[in-house]
């Protein structure tokens, strides 16, 4: 009876890997400060969210506006989509490898940073080749926040909590696809197509001065290197070759050897 005693009082000590990460044990509660900066790292990695993939969609209602500007295609401004969608999927898996080895803070921040340069730098581009290499480059910045942004936020919750900061992050990352449509015809019609791209400047901003003092470092114990460095090229590369065959097609032939 003394043994049962003993072992129902003595508290449950966190595992090593937990301690390491940063996180909680599961029957652990969270102090009232805690809880206030675990919301803080929240909604600063949600907004983080947010910005990425408001840019996959406030594109789609430019493409006559940008098309008129610089003179050109819509095939050819089809790039400006499909360069930022190909280089961000292709990057995520070896983003979050580096995020691993190197600091899921460190690489988020190098991520906002680089993502509001190349927004910068696609709002002022003067001309539509210079802004689908930028947009190939916001979608390589991109691939850095995504990952990060989810991995900063576990260790914060307690696992009972993280279902629920999961799903608040995803809905940020869902209302951002769709309000992009809506956001980018308003910035046009009052504005500029180019303001469809500076309005992340200020974000990206706010999230990197903000992050800098609040959020804490982590990595993978042991982490090397990136996982098929030749894999994560071909993901690129086969999708970019299919698309470009089907967006030039029509103008080269479809039996040319392009």
């Amino acid at each position: 009876m003394s043994l049962h005693k003993r072992t129902i009082g003595d508290p449950s000590p966190r595992t090593a890997t937990g301690a390491a990460q940063g996180g909680t044990a599961p029957d652990e509660p969270q102090d009232p400060a805690a809880r206030r900066h675990a919301g803080r790292v929240l909604a600063l990695s949600s907004l983080g969210a947010f910005v990425v993939f408001l840019d996959t969609t406030i594109v789609n209602v430019a493409f006559e506006t940008i098309g008129s500007s610089f003179h050109t295609t819509i095939g050819h401004l089809s790039w400006v989509l499909n360069i930022y969608s190909l280089v961000f999927a292709a990057a995520l898996i070896p983003a979050g490898r580096l995020a691993d080895r190197y600091g899921r803070k460190r690489v988020f921040l190098i991520g906002m940073t680089g993502f509001g340069l190349m927004s910068a730098l696609c709002g002022l581009a003067p001309s539509a080749t210079v802004l689908i290499i930028a947009r190939g480059l916001q979608g390589a910045f991109a691939a850095l926040t995504i990952p990060t942004s989810l991995a900063l936020i576990l260790p914060e919750f307690p696992p009972s909590r993280r279902p629920a900061a999961i799903g608040t992050w995803g809905t940020m990352a869902a209302a951002a696809a769709a309000v992009g449509p809506t956001l980018g015809a308003l910035l046009i019609e009052y504005a500029s197509w180019r303001w469809i791209f500076l309005v992340n400047v200020p974000i990206c901003a706010l999230v990197l001065i903000v992050g800098l003092r609040l959020l804490r470092e982590t990595r993978e114990q042991g982490a090397r290197g990136i996982p098929d460095p030749l894999g994560a090229v071909l993901i690129a590369v086969i999708p970019a070759a299919l698309s470009l065959g089907i967006v030039e097609g029509p103008s080269w032939g479809w039996t040319s050897p392009g």
